[in-house]
C-alpha cells in the first residue's frame, strides 16, 4: 500500500502560475487519510514557499525537497524555514564548472547554500535579473574573493543551442548530473547541474527514512528530466501525460497531463484502494 506521496512542481502540479483545484483536493484528502505528502523540486526554498502556501501544508514534520535534492527544509507555520540538509559542489569542481561556462560563452546563475547569496558569470549582466528578483538574492560575480561567501549548490546554465550543446557535453564527461530546465521555454538550452551523486531520489530516500517507509510505499508524480531517478526508485512512478517520451518509459504508468489535473486523477485512485483496504 501507498504510504507516502511525492509530487515535483513545474509541469506536474503547476500550470500558468496556479494549481488545479482537484490536485489540491485529493492532496488534502491523502493528507487527511494518513497518507504522507512532500514535494521534491528543482526550485530554490523562496520559490517553494508559495507552493506550500497554495496547497495549505500542515504536517511540518515532513521535509521539503528542493535543489533537485541537494538541500532540504522544514517549514514553520510562522512562515520561517531551516535548512536541515545540503549537498554543495568542492571549490575546485566549481571553479572547474565556472571556467568551463566562460571557455563556451555560456551563462551561469548558482544558488549557493545560503538562501540569501547567488554566484553569476558577470553579476553585471542583466540577463540575470529575472533571476535575482525571483531567487530574493544577492548576486556575486563568482571569482576568488566572493567563493568564501557560500559554497555552490546547483547551477542554472543558459545560452545559445551550439554552444549549450558543448558545454553539456563537457560537464556530463567530468561526471556531473544535468538536467533540462524544467522552468524555461526551451530547455534544450538551459539545463541544472548538480553535485556528483546527488538527485531527487536521494532527497526522497531521506525523508522515507524518517518515517520508516520503503520505496515500494512511496508514489512520485514528475514530467522532466530531473525526474528520472525518482521516478525509477520509488515504488510507482507516474510520468505526467505532458513528459516527453523519454520520461515516460522509466515510469510505471502514464497519468493525465498537468493541464487535466492528472496528479489528482491518480491520488484520488489511491484513497480508493486504501479505503477498499480498510473497509476489509
Amino acid at each position: 500500500m501507498i504510504k507516502m506521496i511525492v509530487v515535483d512542481i513545474d509541469g506536474t502540479i503547476y500550470n500558468k502560475r496556479k494549481i488545479n483545484d482537484i490536485d489540491k483536493k485529493a492532496i488534502a484528502d491523502a493528507q487527511a487519510n494518513g497518507l504522507l505528502f512532500t514535494i521534491a523540486t528543482g526550485r530554490s526554498v523562496r520559490n517553494i514557499q508559495p507552493i506550500t502556501k497554495e496547497l495549505a501544508l500542515e504536517n511540518f514534520d515532513v521535509p521539503i525537497i528542493g535543489h533537485n535534492g541537494c538541500q532540504l527544509y522544514k517549514f514553520h507555520k510562522n512562515g520561517t524555514f531551516e535548512i536541515i540538509y545540503d549537498c554543495n559542489f568542492e571549490k575546485a569542481e566549481a571553479d572547474q564548472l565556472f571556467a568551463l561556462a566562460r571557455q563556451h560563452k555560456v551563462h551561469i546563475y548558482a544558488y549557493s547554500c545560503n538562501p540569501d547569496i547567488a554566484y553569476l558569470t558577470n553579476a553585471s549582466n542583466p540577463m540575470f535579473v529575472p533571476f535575482a528578483i525571483a531567487s530574493k538574492r544577492k548576486s556575486y560575480t563568482y571569482n576568488e574573493k566572493t567563493f568564501h561567501l557560500s559554497p555552490v549548490s546547483k547551477l542554472i546554465v543558459f545560452g545559445k543551442k551550439a554552444k549549450m550543446i558543448a558545454f553539456r557535453k563537457d560537464v556530463v564527461a567530468l561526471g556531473f548530473p544535468t538536467f533540462s530546465f524544467s522552468q524555461t521555454t526551451n530547455a534544450r538550452q538551459n539545463i541544472e547541474v548538480v553535485p556528483k551523486g546527488v538527485n531527487k531520489a536521494k532527497g526522497i530516500e531521506f525523508v522515507a527514512k524518517q518515517f520508516n517507509i520503503k520505496p515500494e510505499e512511496i508514489m512520485f508524480f514528475g514530467d522532466g528530466e530531473n525526474d528520472v531517478d525518482a521516478l525509477k526508485w520509488v515504488g510507482v512512478g507516474v510520468a505526467m501525460g505532458n513528459a516527453k517520451p523519454e520520461v515516460q518509459k522509466h515510469a510505471n504508468k502514464v497519468t493525465d497531463t498537468v493541464f487535466n489535473a492528472g496528479v489528482g486523477q491518480e491520488i484520488n485512485k489511491v484513497l480508493k484502494l486504501h479505503k477498499k483496504h480498510n473497509q476489509k
